[in-house]
């Protein structure tokens, strides 16, 4: 009979904690659309080709998108993202019979998006139609050749795009 209320309170204090996670991961301040995926410059994986790495992909910059937004920006801020183009860091190379993305800073990563930011009101603070973001100088500042994240560099360039509009726009 001991087990019941052990059971229970391990089931109460499991909800408990995971609620708070979802609703951190569901930020309905920030939608981002990918459109024209078949035409993007660069999303060709080493490993499963272009669909492989897009599944992979948007879901880190998603996240990190929501992330920065929730953290940075003024509460009910909205940001709408419209993702036209993608060049990865780096090239696809083949080598030693397979393939291998090589990073050089003359492959540097870049997006081409459309993207209104909007405050709590509806009014919009920011907007451009065809915004291209790039980072030349992503290799400066790297010095660990053993990269925990995947897109690090790409990621990189969104928190920077992000930290520039939140300057631009003062808020």
């Amino acid at each position: 009979m001991k087990t019941l209320p052990s059971l229970l309170f391990a089931l109460i204090a499991g909800v408990l904690l995971a609620a708070p996670l979802s609703a951190e991961e569901e930020n309905e301040s920030v939608t981002i659309t990918w459109s024209n995926t078949d035409k993007y410059r660069d999303v060709r994986s080493t490993t499963g080709g272009p669909i492989h790495e897009l599944k992979q992909f948007k879901p880190a910059i998603e996240r990190e998108v929501q992330k920065y937004v929730k953290r940075q920006f003024p509460e009910g801020t909205q940001l709408t993202m419209d993702i036209v183009d993608v060049d990865l860091a780096g090239r696809v190379d083949f080598a030693r019979a397979q393939e291998i993305r090589v990073i050089k800073s003359i492959y540097p990563p870049a997006m081409t998006f459309s993207f209104t930011l909007s405050d709590a009101e509806g009014n919009v603070l920011a907007e451009d139609d065809k915004k291209r973001i790039s980072d030349v100088g992503f290799l400066f500042g790297h010095q660990n050749p053993v990269h925990r994240d995947r897109y690090e560099y790409e990621t990189e360039m969104v928190r920077d795009w992000l930290r520039s509009l939140k300057r631009e726009t003062k808020i």
